[in-house]
C-alpha cells in the first residue's frame, strides 16, 4: 500500500480535536471477533495511535473469559493500513500478540455483524456499506482481514 492510500486511511480516522500518528504495522497481531470481552482489547502498545488514560471504575480494568481482571494502561485507537479501529484498551496481561474486537461494542457504534459458516461481514447499519470481513480458522474464531470504522 502506498503513501497516498495510507495517509487517506489516517485521514478518515480523524478524530475531533485530536492529531493521530501511525504506528508501525505489526503482520503478527491477529485480529479477533469476539463477544465476550466487554471492550476491544490489546496487548500491542505500538497499535494506539492516540493513547489517553481510562475511565476511572469500569474502564480501569479488563476482565478475562478465565475471571481474571488485568488493569487497563490507556484506550486509544488503531489506525493501520488495513484497520481503523477506536475505543481500544491497552491490557498488557492479555499476552500475545493480538487486538479483541467486541461484537457488542461494534454494535453500539452503528455496525451490524453477520456469521456465516465460515466467514463473517461488517457493515454500516444505516447504509449497509462494508466496513470489515472476517475468516474462521480451525480454533473456531473469525479472524478479522480488515475493519474500517467511520469516525464520527
Amino acid at each position: 500500500m502506498g503513501a497516498p492510500e495510507h495517509k487517506r486511511l489516517i485521514r478518515e480516522a480523524a478524530i475531533p480535536n485530536r492529531r493521530l500518528k501511525a504506528p508501525k504495522r505489526d503482520s503478527n497481531v491477529d485480529f479477533i471477533l469476539d463477544t465476550v470481552p466487554p471492550v476491544h482489547a490489546t496487548p500491542c502498545a505500538d497499535l494506539l495511535s492516540d493513547p489517553r488514560p481510562p475511565e476511572e471504575g469500569a474502564g480501569a480494568s479488563f476482565p478475562t473469559r478465565a475471571g481474571e481482571d488485568h488493569p487497563v494502561d490507556s484506550v486509544g485507537t488503531i489506525v493501520t493500513p488495513d484497520f481503523v479501529l477506536p475505543g481500544v484498551h491497552l491490557v498488557p496481561g492479555l499476552g500475545r500478540k493480538r487486538a479483541l474486537v467486541f461484537v457488542r461494542q461494534l454494535m453500539e457504534q452503528g455496525l451490524t455483524v453477520t456469521f456465516g459458516r465460515d466467514s463473517c461481514e461488517i457493515k454500516e447499519e444505516n447504509t449497509g456499506k462494508l466496513v470489515g470481513e472476517g475468516r474462521q480458522r480451525e480454533d473456531g474464531f473469525f479472524y478479522i482481514t480488515y475493519l474500517r470504522i467511520p469516525q464520527i
